[in-house]
């Protein structure tokens, strides 16, 4: 089955080397989630991948959404630092794209926005001093780009790739985000635990990234009720997890 699986991921490769969504040129997500379940594939179609979106990089270090898109950065960037790392990208690659990932910031970094918050708008319930990342520049953090920040400078840092304390402050300010805005009961939704005094609904795809970046702090009750949640909610999923 998985051998199969790979080669249909093959067979809809792109022309120009990389995956995307019908009727596009490419999109950053669809390839790296493709190069990943490819990874340990060998063949030049692969490496022709992997080439094509070290090429995409902008010029600050980030990724965009698509090919052609506004070269401004956005949430894949962390996905393209973790799809490089396992795929075997350039180290000067890595170390542009972990500068920007530790300069860009979610819109609560901002003093007014973070005034805003603390002291006029009241419907949402988070500090904003804890911020992560964005899905697109100039706009609020959000769970699941802050979860892939967080491991993409993780694992910089832990393969040795930069020791710079800004990456290790970041990753802490990004986990302090992420701990924040936990829904009541555990689990997380897109971005806020509770706004206008309602509780949200968690949602599986977010919890899972955010659990996955919360490596290391089982211990923590609100990562203990998070991966309980994530267990009743997924029934599929063994009972021994």
């Amino acid at each position: 089955m998985t051998n199969a699986l790979h080669e249909i991921l093959k067979t809809s490769q792109k022309a120009n080397g990389i995956w995307g969504h019908q009727g596009d040129e490419g999109a950053i997500e669809i390839t790296c989630l493709a190069l990943l379940a490819l990874r340990r594939e060998t063949g030049i179609e692969i490496a022709r991948a992997v080439q094509v979106l070290q090429d995409l990089q902008n010029a600050d270090g980030s990724w965009p959404a698509f090919v052609g898109d506004e070269p401004t950065g956005c949430w894949t960037t962390g996905l393209a630092v973790l799809t490089l790392l396992a795929a075997g990208g350039r180290a000067r690659a890595l170390a542009a794209a972990a500068h920007w990932l530790v300069n860009a910031k979610g819109r609560e970094a901002n003093w007014f926005w973070r005034w805003k918050f603390q002291s006029v708008d009241k419907s949402v319930e988070f500090d904003p001093a804890k911020y992560g990342w964005s899905w697109v520049a100039g706009t609020l953090s959000w769970v699941i780009p802050t979860a892939f920040g967080v491991i993409a400078l993780r694992q910089i840092r832990n393969r040795g790739l930069n020791y710079d304390t800004a990456v290790t402050e970041r990753i802490d300010l990004g986990v302090s985000m992420l701990l924040d805005r936990i829904c009541p009961g555990g689990g997380w939704n897109a971005g806020n635990g509770v706004a206008f005094g309602v509780a949200y609904s968690p949602y599986i795809d977010a919890t899972a990234t955010a659990l996955l970046a919360l490596a290391g702090y089982e211990k923590e009750p609100a990562v203990q009720a998070s991966v309980a949640w994530l267990v009743k909610a997924a029934p599929w999923m063994p009972l021994s997890i």
